[in-house]
C-alpha cells in the first residue's frame, strides 16, 4: 500500500510542478544543487538514485538510500576547480532501528572578487551558495522511502538570496543484486529571489536501477527529466576487482552521461574495514570544466 501511495504522490506533484506555477525548471543560479558530492556515482556517469545502503555522500541522489545503512557514517569532501571555485561537503547518517536520519551541508564558494563601486573605487567581495539539509528515511521489507528538506542561501557582495526545497524518493531492492529507485528533487517550497529577480529551484525527476552479477560486475542506468529539457540518460559500470579479508575492497568504475556536455567519467574506490576513499574524474565541456572528486567516508559505532 505504501508503495502505491508514494508513487501516486510523486505523480501528482510532478504533474503540478511540470505544468505551471512557481516550479518552472529554467536554468538558475543555485549551482550548488547541481553538484554531486558522490565520486562513486559521478564516475559511473552520474547515477545513484537506485542504490540502497550507500555512504553519506549518497544523500545527494536519494535520501531513501539511508534505509540500507547499518552503522553511523561520516562523509567529508573537498573539491577545487581551475576557475577558483571550491566545494565543501559534510554528511552524517544515523540509523535508529528501522528509521534513519541524515544531516548534510554543501558549500560552494570562490576567492574574493575584485570590482569597483559606484564611485569607481576598488572593492572586493565574496560569493557563495550554501545548502543545509535534513533527511529522514524509513525501511520496510523490500523498499525504503525518504524525504529531505533543504534551506538554500546565496550571497554576492552585499546581496543575499534564500529558498526552501524538498526531495521525495523511494528505493526498492529485491536483494543485493538488483534494485531501482525514483526521486523528485528540488521541489520549491519558497522561491529563490535575488534582488528583484525570482527564480525556481532546478526541479528534476530521476528513475534508475542496477544489476550486479555473481562475478562482481555492477551495471546501472538512470533517466533524468527536467522541464524544457530532453530526457538524459546516465549509465555506468563498477567492477569489484579485489575482495579481501575483513571487508577490504577495490573497485574500478566508468560511465557516460548523454546530457548536453556528453561527459565521460571514470574512477576508483578503496575500502579498508570501516574507512573508504572514492575518486572520480569527469571530462570537460560543462560549466565546471574537467572535474576531480575525492571523498572520505568513515563508519562509526557497532
Amino acid at each position: 500500500m505504501w508503495t502505491r501511495i508514494i508513487f501516486l504522490f510523486l505523480i501528482v506533484i510532478l504533474s503540478e510542478s511540470m505544468g505551471y506555477g512557481e516550479l518552472s525548471m529554467k536554468p538558475n543560479g543555485v549551482n550548488v544543487l547541481r553538484i554531486s558530492p558522490d565520486p562513486r556515482g559521478e564516475a559511473m556517469g552520474g547515477v545513484g538514485v537506485g542504490f540502497c545502503g550507500v555512504n553519506a555522500a549518497g544523500l545527494y541522489w536519494n535520501p531513501a538510500s539511508l534505509s540500507g545503512i547499518e552503522k553511523k557514517e561520516l562523509c567529508l569532501m573537498h573539491n577545487e576547480w581551475i576557475t577558483d571555485l571550491q566545494y565543501e561537503f559534510i554528511g552524517v547518517c544515523l540509523p535508529i532501528k528501522d528509521n534513519y536520519l541524515g544531516l548534510s551541508t554543501a558549500y560552494l564558494h570562490m576567492d574574493r572578487i575584485d570590482g569597483r563601486d559606484e564611485d569607481r573605487n576598488k572593492i572586493s567581495y565574496e560569493s557563495y551558495d550554501l545548502v543545509n539539509s535534513i533527511f529522514y528515511a524509513r525501511a520496510f521489507q523490500y523498499y525504503g522511502c525518504g524525504v529531505s528538506l533543504k534551506a538554500i542561501s546565496s550571497k554576492i557582495s552585499d546581496e543575499y538570496a534564500s529558498a526552501m526545497g524538498m526531495d521525495i524518493r523511494m528505493v526498492y531492492n529485491m536483494d543485493e543484486r538488483i534494485g531501482y529507485g525514483i526521486s523528485l528533487n528540488n521541489i520549491g517550497l519558497k522561491p529563490y529571489r535575488f534582488i528583484e529577480v525570482s527564480d525556481s529551484l532546478p526541479l528534476n525527476l530521476r528513475f534508475g536501477g542496477y544489476y550486479k552479477n555473481k562475478q562482481g560486475l555492477l551495471s546501472c542506468i538512470e533517466w533524468v527529466k527536467e522541464r524544457e529539457k530532453d530526457i538524459t540518460v546516465a549509465c555506468g559500470l563498477e567492477y569489484e576487482i579485489f575482495k579481501g579479508y575483513k571487508d577490504n575492497n577495490l573497485y574500478l568504475r566508468a560511465g557516460y552521461n548523454s546530457g548536453r556536455e556528453k561527459r565521460i567519467g571514470c574512477g576508483i574506490g578503496i575500502k579498508h574495514s570501516r574507512f573508504s576513499v572514492d575518486y572520480s574524474y569527469k571530462s570537460g565541456n560543462s560549466w565546471l570544466g574537467d572535474t576531480h572528486h575525492v571523498s572520505m567516508n568513515l563508519e562509526c559505532g557497532k
